[in-house]
């Protein structure tokens, strides 16, 4: 194999070619560089979908067990089986149609023998949030 020899280069010709680097690397990025910024952006400004938040999901778990549920519904192959198996609510029906049911249950099935929730809407929105997050 044979060695190339590329030859001294002056010290102003090293300045050069890092001048002309430097120009030309953040010419070249500029552009991709704005439209990095942008992305980020409009990711930043897409606020998260309601009920997706770890923390408001456990404490629906927590509410959905403390207001005895389980009494009656299925989860994960405990509880009752009174009310329909609730292990994968979240396939089935969105948050609000969730919490919509919990507020009001006779709404949608007039004939339910589930007691309406007088839990604050906040607390609703989280247990739904929990039943949402089972698929």
């Amino acid at each position: 194999m044979q060695s190339r020899s590329w030859g001294r280069v002056p010290a102003c010709g090293w300045a050069a070619l890092t001048l002309a680097a430097a120009v030309g690397l953040s010419a070249s990025t500029g552009s991709v560089g704005a439209a990095v910024k942008k992305k980020k952006k409009k990711m930043a400004a897409k606020k998260p979908a309601a009920g997706s938040n770890a923390a408001v999901i456990a404490n629906g778990k927590k509410l959905v067990a403390a207001s005895g549920c389980m009494g009656c519904h299925k989860i994960g192959g405990k509880g009752g089986t009174t009310g329909p198996d609730l292990s994968h609510e979240g396939a089935k029906a969105k948050p609000a149609e969730i919490a919509a049911q919990i507020k009001n249950p006779k709404a949608k099935n007039p004939k339910s023998v589930m007691p309406a929730s007088s839990r604050p809407g906040q607390e609703i929105a989280a247990m739904a949030a929990y039943l949402a997050s089972l698929k």
